[in-house]
């Protein structure tokens, strides 16, 4: 598994991408891209929450086919950093923009201290749900018609309870109605 972490501080000169070479004798692990990120407006105390796709699903780049149903299908890893410290949770959704706004992925009750999810994994604390998506849905590209897949994170001002929402849409409004900050990445699913 590839983890990707980003630093974001204020009034910073470098953006932390070059490191330095590992010292003689001692090899180096593969360099990776880092992912772009979409933020939400800077926090005060210059803070920003980011949501960040992996270095194996970049930003308006392929999704690799595991996470879809050409492929096993497993919820793809995602990760962020700049949650704010009096967030009570976290939610995730995932929409797909091309198949009439489906809801591919909806989870709430994510402990605002983690910053991430594994591949094909639920933190304990979270609860996937809301009716029609109560577990990862991958797309289902076509060659002709690819998938745009938004991520969006949102924090939290006041816990959540979507196990018990009837219909996705019920689950979606109980989030917006407590968000109080949010932040998205795009990714594209193709064959």
């Amino acid at each position: 598994m590839v983890v990707c972490s980003v630093l974001v501080l204020a009034s910073c000169a470098e953006d932390g991408r070059n490191l330095r070479p590992p010292p003689e004798g001692q090899t180096a692990p593969p360099m990776v891209e880092t992912t772009t990120t979409l933020s939400a407006p800077t926090q005060p105390g210059g803070a920003r929450l980011l949501l960040l796709l992996t270095p194996t699903m970049t930003p308006e780049g392929p999704m690799p086919d595991e996470h879809t149903c050409d492929g096993a299908g497993t919820s793809p890893p995602l990760s962020w950093s700049g949650v704010p410290q009096d967030a009570t949770s976290l939610a995730l959704v995932a929409e797909d923009l091309e198949d009439d706004s489906t809801v591919r992925w909806l989870v709430a009750g994510l402990d605002p201290a983690i910053t991430g999810i594994a591949a094909g994994r639920l933190p304990a604390s979270a609860v996937a749900g809301g009716g029609e998506a109560p577990t990862w849905n991958p797309p289902c590209p076509t060659e002709d018609e690819p998938h745009t897949i938004v991520f969006t994170l949102y924090v939290l001002g006041s816990p959540v309870d979507v196990s018990g929402a009837a219909t996705l849409d019920e689950a979606l409004e109980r989030i917006q109605l407590a968000s109080v900050e949010q932040a998205a990445a795009t990714t594209t699913a193709l064959r």
